[in-house]
């Protein structure tokens, strides 16, 4: 509807945040909060942009994807990470399944968890 909230959300850089502060000034006050720049130095960052790279390593794995427009119907469907990234309605649709687990070693916990 265009309406702004009427709370701000805060955001901090995760280089500046501590694990005590996460906890005692979000966690335990129930307080959202935007980290920004956590996932950097993740691997997942720098090899997933790259769609060969994801077909080449994980292209046999599956994934569930379903149409982007709510209004478009389209039944879930499981295909394969491969077939995903080199189809060319792939824009019109996204993953929204669980990540495989053998792309989990590309991922990390932050320092502030």
């Amino acid at each position: 509807t265009g309406r702004k909230p009427s709370w701000e959300i805060a955001e901090i850089d995760a280089k500046d945040l501590s694990a005590k502060t996460f906890l005692e000034q979000y966690v335990n006050k129930r307080t959202p909060l935007v980290i920004r720049n956590e996932t950097n130095a993740w691997p997942a960052f720098s090899l997933w942009g790259n769609d060969t790279y994801l077909s080449t390593t994980y292209g046999q794995l599956y994934v569930t994807i379903e149409h982007k427009l709510e209004a478009v119907p389209m039944d879930k469907a499981k295909v394969s990470l491969e077939d995903f990234l080199h189809t060319p309605y792939q824009s019109d649709r996204y993953v929204i399944s669980e990540l495989p687990q053998p792309m989990y070693k590309h991922m990390g916990t932050g320092k502030s968890v």
